[in-house]
């Protein structure tokens, strides 16, 4: 199946916390409605990147033009 990678990704965004990020992801892009998380790691020779997009209503504000976390615990 062509989209096969998108079951483990699912799964992977219910099983995280909302606002918890994996150890070794940094955050490279945010939006209002989302956050893109992103590790790169070396496998036989090869750098790979690893990339989680986070999508939630109302993630972030806008604060002197540079989105920002509410820190919300949910």
């Amino acid at each position: 199946m062509k989209y096969s990678f998108l079951i483990p990704a699912v799964v992977l965004a219910i099983t995280l916390n909302l606002h918890a990020q994996p150890a070794g992801f940094a955050v490279t892009q945010r939006g209002a409605d989302y956050k893109v998380l992103q590790n790169t790691v070396s496998e036989n020779g090869t750098n790979r990147v690893h990339q989680i997009t986070e999508l939630a209503t109302g993630l972030h504000y806008l604060n002197n033009g540079q989105w920002q976390n509410h820190g919300m615990r949910l």
